[in-house]
């Protein structure tokens, strides 16, 4: 019996080692670079607004950003183990698959977004949309008009037919757009037809009014310009 006890105890340690080893090893394997420097490729990554951490690991690794989403959230645990406050934050990024798990985990956690916004409010027409998109130096006003004059019923069949232009269904919020891209017309009115989508047309189909969607659309644009236009002196 005492001569059995050593040996157990020294199986169980080399067992122990080399259950270490083998964790070392996959974690090395699995946190390292998905590419080479020299062949390192700059991905734009977007994470929405309320995304848990384990399915930014599976963008990431379905994106070709890291090697392992079980790795990423391995990371992620062993932040939270040492109190480290914050974490994955939303937004657009550029990632290098020449980056370590690490590397890119940092850079999340950070919020080293690549993205920049522009803010429509209620009631504007579709030539003070223009003024201000020019005025940023986003596009000409003249493009911008010209893009809300194309009707994209492909993508958007909801629209009503026989539609001259798009004033009313461009939806007033404040959007975000990746910053590496160029800005376009047809990018930024596609964004705002996706959210009236997204917003306004679930109100629409879910309180009948007897009215058509371009009638529903009409009478709101009037509304929110009566509440936006300042109020005359008495």
């Amino acid at each position: 019996m005492k001569r059995k006890f050593p040996l157990i105890a020294l199986f169980f340690l080399a067992s122990l080692g080399g259950l270490g080893w083998q964790a070392k090893s996959w974690w090395q394997t699995n946190s390292a670079p998905v590419a080479a420097a020299k062949s390192a490729k700059l991905m734009t990554v977007t994470i929405p607004n309320g995304t848990p951490t384990q399915e930014i690991g599976e963008i990431l690794a379905q994106g070709g950003v890291i090697r392992s989403a079980k790795a990423w959230q391995l990371w992620n645990r062993w932040q939270s183990f040492q109190n480290k406050t914050g974490g994955p934050q939303a937004g657009t990024y550029n990632l290098s698959t020449g980056d370590s798990l690490p590397q890119v985990a940092q850079k999340l956690w950070k919020g080293e977004v690549v993205t920049k916004s522009f803010t429509i409010p209620e009631g504007w027409s579709i030539r003070q949309m223009a003024a201000y998109f020019e005025q940023q130096g986003y596009f000409s006003a003249q493009d911008f008009i010209a893009a809300t004059r194309s009707i994209p019923v492909q993508e958007h069949p909801w629209l009503p037919t026989n539609l001259t232009n798009l004033e009313g269904f461009l939806y007033p919020d404040t959007y975000q757009l990746i910053a590496s891209e160029q800005v376009t017309p047809r990018m930024v009115v596609k964004q705002m037809l996706d959210r009236f989508a997204q917003l306004a047309l679930p109100i629409y189909q879910k309180k009948p009014s007897g009215m058509s969607l371009l009638q529903w659309v009409t009478l709101g644009s009037i509304v929110e310009k009566r509440r936006s236009s300042p109020r005359s002196a008495p």
